[in-house]
């Protein structure tokens, strides 16, 4: 709050929840404590916008979306992918056809440097990072969820089945999964390859990559490259497209102000993010297991 000449902060929640001129919280809080914020918020009638995942298991995802519905409150999750502008034009050249149908996807996610174990001041090293802690949130169901989401938003088919491999393979002392190879199987019978890796050396880059085969196409999306798409088509022909560079960030809030403003429903419902975080899930439950994992989870 100082930093940026704040001048009115609260370090209590429930006394920022009594003032009657705020309308909207923005929770951007570890992942274990999204359940317990955004009731609270809900039950003070605050429309909520939260970081993803939703919420740390799917009964604290219906406990979320029942406190919104009981207060006539909107609740919309922070899926930042779907504002994005690269991952929008990938949405609008699949649905236009450019390379038939979409039949699979592949998608890798390796984070930068300083998340969360390297980089760390010397003082915060005694305590893990939340990220670094499987009972809040941490590892690749964090990392993972973004490409999950946005790959079930592309497709629109329900997952079938899903299944994984990975484990703490390169952070032992912590325990949380840092690593995942996952597949999933949509009902329509077409795959997704989705890769969530917190295994690099400290000084890589971060890479997110997107593959989208199609029918009579080809498309990718890669933040290492310039420009991040290329799209090949069934004639040969070859296009580099650069998208006009947006804030994804800025944009999924906007969206949900104005659905405020103007009292329609955000984009993304919250039953929509529950079902992403029970593919989330169903990765590490199956990477656990050592078995693939039928949806519905039980």
């Amino acid at each position: 709050a100082k930093r940026f000449g704040v001048e009115t902060y609260y370090t209590d929640f429930d006394q920022a929840l009594r003032r009657e001129d705020i309308h909207i919280v923005d929770i951007n809080l570890p992942t274990f404590l999204h359940k317990k914020y955004a009731v609270a918020a809900a039950e003070a009638g605050k429309h909520v916008l939260c970081e993803k995942p939703m919420a740390m298991t799917l009964r604290d995802a219906d406990d979320m979306i029942e406190a919104a519905k009981r207060a006539r409150v909107k609740l919309m999750i922070a899926h930042v992918l779907r504002f994005s502008a690269y991952h929008a034009k990938v949405n609008e050249l699949v649905h236009e056809g450019r390379i038939g149908e979409a039949v699979a996807a592949r998608a890798i996610r390796i984070p930068g440097p300083g998340y969360p174990w390297e980089g760390m001041p010397k003082e915060a090293r005694g305590s893990p990072h939340w990220k670094a802690e499987a009972e809040k949130g941490g590892g690749v169901l964090d990392l993972q969820i973004h490409d999950i989401d946005y790959l079930r938003f592309l497709f629109d088919s329900p997952i079938e089945v899903v299944s994984a491999f990975g484990g703490r393979l390169a952070r032992k002392t912590i325990d949380a999964l840092d690593h995942s190879f996952a597949i999933f199987k949509l009902k329509d019978g077409k795959v997704w390859e989705v890769t969530a890796s917190w295994v690099r050396p400290i000084e890589c880059p971060f890479i997110q990559s997107l593959e989208i085969f199609g029918s009579e196409g080809f498309l990718t999306l890669d933040n290492r490259t310039s420009p991040s798409l290329t799209l090949h088509v069934k004639d040969g022909t070859t296009l580099r497209i650069e998208p006009p560079k947006t804030d994804g960030y800025f944009e999924e809030i906007e969206h949900f102000v104005k659905c405020v403003l103007e009292n329609r429903n955000p984009a993304i419902t919250p039953e929509d993010s529950r079902a992403s975080l029970e593919a989330s899930l169903a990765v590490v439950k199956s990477i656990q297991t050592m078995k693939p994992v039928i949806l519905p989870l039980a």
